[in-house]
């Protein structure tokens, strides 16, 4: 599925912000920038406005999610010509993962690691017994996890593809203190019939 949005967002025709008419669908391309919050990617703590987590179990050749979390704070992007405000709430987000980790017997799981499984109820270690019929005594071992996290970094060039509206700047100062109209500026966010697409694949930002 990912893979097929990352076509439809490629493909997309791609305007400029200053240019993107309301309501129309198309792609813009631009830098993540903060409006207010920010968050900490769980892995790797890297400031950000998007995070995808996933935590997964090796079983034989597959790989079972024990954990997945998806966190959004309202950001802007800014691609040089204008800037809209972006609710990437109920995106579909396609993002190359940027940091992985291996745990297990071999690799201890790190400060950081260890409080993510800890948050999600999951075990981190289990008992194992040694020698080469398993008859000698128990050990305590770490388990095998992998960690994956994909993340909108703050300074990082995404690509958007959806529709705008124009919603009263409240930060804004009316043209006339008295009977000016209220500035306005540009919101994207998903509908019904138009989720956002977001994605920082080098083929959907060019």
């Amino acid at each position: 599925m990912k893979l097929l949005d990352r076509h439809r967002i490629a493909d997309a025709p791609r305007r400029t912000l200053a240019e993107l008419p309301e309501g129309v669908v198309a792609r813009v391309v631009g830098r993540a920038r903060t409006l207010a919050d920010v968050l900490e990617a769980p892995l790797s703590g890297r400031p950000c406005v998007y995070y995808q987590l996933t935590i997964t179990k090796p079983v034989l050749m597959l790989n079972t999610t024990l954990a997945h979390e998806e966190r959004a704070v309202l950001f802007t992007l800014d691609d040089g010509t204008a800037r809209a405000i972006i609710d990437s709430h109920g995106c579909t987000a396609d993002l190359v993962v940027d940091e992985r980790d291996a745990a297990g017997t071999d690799h201890v799981p790190t400060g950081r690691e260890f409080a993510l499984l800890t948050r999600f109820g999951i075990e981190a270690n289990e008992w194992m017994a040694t020698g080469s019929r398993g008859g000698g005594p128990r050990v305590l071992v770490s388990r095998e996890f992998v960690f994956r996290e994909a993340i909108i970094g703050v300074g990082e060039e995404v690509a958007i593809l959806g529709s705008a509206v124009h919603e009263p700047d409240p930060d804004a100062v009316p043209d006339d203190a008295y009977r000016g109209t209220q500035p306005t500026r540009l919101r994207m966010s998903s509908t019904p019939e138009h989720p956002l697409i977001i994605s920082d694949h080098p083929s959907t930002t060019r």
